[in-house]
């Protein structure tokens, strides 16, 4: 049987690796926004804010999420 929590873990903590080393020189938040486009793409490649804002689930509202997404692909 696996152990699936880990190995969301580890496949979380390759992504946010990778994403270190391709926005060096990016602001927090624009290195927050590539990290989980890169990990959204990974489970799934659609790209659509509110189901890449629920698939996140953070602790701010859906829709504060959005405009952030929003505001970053601009």
């Amino acid at each position: 049987m696996y152990n699936y929590s880990a190995l969301n873990h580890n496949m979380k903590s390759v992504i946010l690796k990778f994403s270190e080393k391709i926005s060096k020189y990016l602001t927090r938040s624009k290195f927050k926004f590539v990290a989980q486009m890169i990990f959204w793409n990974t489970r799934q490649p659609k790209l659509m804010h509110s189901e890449i804002g629920r698939k996140l689930s953070e602790k701010t509202t859906l829709k504060k999420t959005i405009e952030r997404l929003s505001r970053n692909l601009k």
